[in-house]
């Protein structure tokens, strides 16, 4: 499939599961959605979002940036509760 489509993957397992090579399919389409949670994760920047990513992917391989992103969001909403101004601080 010269397709990029996650839903056209989707549609062609469906459509054919018994074909040669379809769990190859099944793991780019498992990647792709692995992929996009990630990247909303990543603009999102919130803990929800991280632990939301974790939460639906376990074991992935960025679960340990997803921990220390998360890590680095906790911290800064720390560090703007506990000082008038710190959030500019923390951003820079």
């Amino acid at each position: 499939m010269r397709e990029n489509n996650i839903i056209a993957y989707q549609i062609f397992i469906n459509i054919f599961p018994q074909m040669p090579g379809i769990s190859h399919v099944r793991v780019l389409v498992e990647r792709q959605m692995e992929m996009l949670a990630w990247y909303d994760a990543v603009t999102l920047n919130s803990v929800v979002a991280y632990e939301e990513f974790l939460k639906r992917f376990p074991g992935s391989d960025l679960e340990i940036t997803a921990r220390r992103l998360m890590k680095r969001v906790e911290e800064r909403i720390a560090l703007s509760r506990g000082l008038p101004g710190a959030l500019d601080v923390a951003s820079n």
